[in-house]
């Protein structure tokens, strides 16, 4: 999520830190825990218990635990650099806005970024994963406006800022990760599957009889296989095919796949076409196209299988990293700044709810 993900770092880190479980007597809803403003001549703003509560029961839902005192009033402060930001941005100084279409879209990158179809309360608990107590809208809406701020009045330091991966930075990082930059026994393959997961019954049995069927069809050579890998391209098509899948043997594909396709697949020689593979995701038929063994990876050398080289790699995540630290820093500045200008008075004595 690039910046976005980036924008309020520095204040909820140390929220993710878990520790043992806090008590406290219930108090009203309408207690204040905060009252803030820009300046002494605004009016002062309130954060009452039943506006905060919220973040606290959505990341005490997911540590599965209560929150200690430090960790709320962490938070409390969180929340209310979030507010003051917000009403900066509203301010007559600096008229920023983000819109609802905006937020919409943005919210739809995040999921088409997932590459899968996820609902706002999945995108939700994604977020409290990485420590954003915030609603999802609220959240988007806040990086929004964080980048216009970097647009409006960091975007000629952002452009002279040496963030580029230098020639010395990508051998440090190469030496440094060498142990993990190994390339584990592989194999491209072409797939030809169909799922049954949704079936049951009849339709359940029709469709595997037909995709047999196809199976044979393919098993008959490297031509014939190619043909009902394109015929799976038809309107209508009852099977799917990937005509080009890198499989690395590692434990996160043993659990995407199954234990049982991965045992099949491997077995394989380059150029040998398997027999139905039958799993719980329903029937699939591969052919090898290529065996890669481990070996320890170079700089030029593709990485896991990508058209991405591991130089080109470490260079985005140097790059990445260099670009965070200075957005990190953007941040807390523009933190500081306003709380230098801002009013405000905090109740810790009433997080005890």
């Amino acid at each position: 999520m690039k910046r976005s993900l980036l924008f309020l770092a520095s204040i909820l880190a140390a929220v993710a830190a878990w520790a043992a479980p806090a008590s406290g007597t219930p108090l009203p809803q309408d207690l204040k825990l905060a009252t803030y403003s820009l300046s002494k001549t605004s009016k002062p703003e309130t954060l009452t218990v039943s506006r905060f509560k919220p973040n606290i029961l959505r990341l005490e839902a997911a540590a599965t635990r209560k929150l200690t005192t430090d960790e709320r009033k962490q938070l409390l402060g969180g929340t209310v650099d979030m507010n003051l930001f917000m009403l900066y941005c509203a301010s007559e100084e600096v008229r920023l806005t983000a819109t609802e279409p905006e937020v919409d879209a943005r919210i739809g990158e995040y999921k088409q970024r997932l590459g899968q179809a996820v609902s706002d309360e999945q995108l939700g608990k994604l977020f409290i994963s990485q420590g954003i107590p915030f609603d999802v809208r609220s959240y988007v809406r806040s990086s929004i406006l964080f980048d216009k701020y970097l647009q409006k009045y960091k975007a000629e330091a952002l452009k002279s800022a040496q963030v580029m991966a230098t020639s010395d930075d990508v051998k440090k990082e190469y030496d440094l990760n060498k142990a993990s930059l190994v390339q584990p026994d592989s194999v491209k393959i072409t797939l030809i599957y169909v799922d049954l997961r949704p079936l049951s019954g009849a339709d359940r049995t029709k469709v595997s009889n037909n995709f047999r069927q196809v199976a044979a069809q393919a098993r008959e050579g490297t031509a014939r296989f190619d043909e009902m890998v394109l015929k799976a391209t038809d309107p209508g098509s009852q099977y799917q095919a990937v005509p080009s899948l890198f499989v690395a043997k590692v434990p996160q594909n043993q659990s995407n796949y199954g234990a049982i396709f991965m045992d099949k697949v491997f077995k394989l020689k380059a150029g040998e076409i398997s027999e139905v593979i039958e799993n719980e995701a329903g029937l699939q038929v591969v052919r090898v196209n290529e065996v890669i063994a481990q070996k320890q990876l170079s700089l030029s050398d593709s990485y896991l299988g990508q058209s991405t080289t591991v130089m080109e790699m470490l260079q985005q995540r140097i790059t990445a990293s260099k670009q965070a630290t200075l957005l990190d820093q953007y941040q807390k500045e523009l933190f500081a700044d306003i709380r230098k200008r801002a009013t405000i008075t905090v109740f810790e004595d009433n997080l005890n709810f």
